[in-house]
């Protein structure tokens, strides 16, 4: 799967599995943004559906918000029935028993955002080439290195590193992790399953964030080295591996498009000006020496017309309306 935009860019890759049950998603409509990534498990084909079914349901129940209710406790019941049905649908088929999986989403509008969180997918905020938010993993080795027993270097090679404390389907009781994000223009929001951040550190993301400059080329060179490390660390038995990348872009009023305005209103109002004149010339509406003349000529009428009798006041009215 492949979505190559100007702000968003969507990229998953079989990795070095059978199957690929990550899934991914974006919705962009007039009451905000939602992305999602999933990363599912459970059996041959449970995880591919759970992760598919998760990333649908939000993102077809996001189409019906209509703005009136409060947006984060709308997701936020979403995500909890979403959980309940997977499990409804988890108990009553044997070949998708025990499905589950990973919840990264994150909610844009304006210059606020929210993040969703469960499970050992992550979500980045990214601000001029550094990491300014990023979610931390429900899983067992976080809970290792918390503890200061490992180091997150030891953790990408560790035999329970794909273990996680939280995923929708495990249970009724659902964890959400929830951070508000506060966005500014030309952050970049970052989604991915522990494909590639199980791979590649931070670090090295960063400096392909450093290096690149278009979306496309961040996400394809992210993917590639993923994909690379996994043959040479993995022996070609990497995971799936997904990576979300949105590009905040805000169509706001500035100073520039305030001033484009100005401008255009003064190049309209100069065209009209140079139009009017040039009318003005070939009529000779604006010729000085006439127009004194002319001014000349009316005052030597009225000079001789006040010599004559008061009968003739009337046609002196009516050259002070010709003046």
């Amino acid at each position: 799967m492949k979505i190559l935009e100007k702000d968003l860019v969507i990229i998953s890759k079989l990795g070095g599995r059978e199957e690929n049950q990550d899934a991914a998603l974006a919705y962009k409509g007039k009451q905000g943004t939602l992305l999602i990534v999933c990363d599912g498990a459970g059996g041959y084909n449970g995880g591919s559906y759970a992760s598919r079914f998760v990333t649908n349901y939000l993102i077809n129940s996001f189409q019906n918000f209509d703005g009136k209710s409060d947006i984060k406790e709308y997701l936020i019941t979403n995500i909890l029935s979403c959980n309940i049905e997977l499990l409804d649908i988890s108990s009553s088929n044997n070949e998708l028993t025990g499905m589950k999986t990973t919840l990264s989403m994150v909610y844009v509008f304006g210059n606020k955002g929210i993040s969703f969180h469960v499970g050992d997918s992550r979500v980045y905020q990214i601000r001029d080439e550094r990491i300014i938010f990023r979610t931390k993993d429900h899983s067992y080795v976080q809970d290792l290195i918390d503890k200061k027993e490992i180091t997150e270097k030891q953790a990408i090679n560790h035999p329970k590193s794909n273990v996680i404390n939280r995923a929708l389907g495990a249970s009724t009781k659902l964890e959400i992790e929830i951070s508000d994000l506060q966005i500014k223009r030309n952050d970049i929001i970052c989604l991915t399953t522990d494909g590639v951040h199980g791979l590649i550190s931070d670090n090295r993301i960063m400096s392909i964030f450093a290096k690149e400059k278009t979306l496309a080329s961040i996400g394809e060179n992210i993917t590639d080295i993923c994909d690379s490390e996994g043959i040479k660390q993995k022996q070609s038995r990497h995971d799936n591996l997904t990576l979300l990348l949105y590009s905040i872009e805000f169509k706001k009023p500035s100073f520039f498009n305030i001033r484009k305005n100005q401008i255009l209103m003064l190049s309209g109002f100069l065209i009209f000006i140079v139009a009017f004149y040039q009318i003005g010339q070939r009529y000779n509406i604006y010729s000085f020496g006439k127009g004194l003349k002319k001014s000349t000529e009316i005052n030597d009428t009225i000079k001789d017309l006040s010599n004559e009798d008061s009968t003739n006041i009337s046609n002196i009215d009516s050259l002070d309306s010709i003046k």
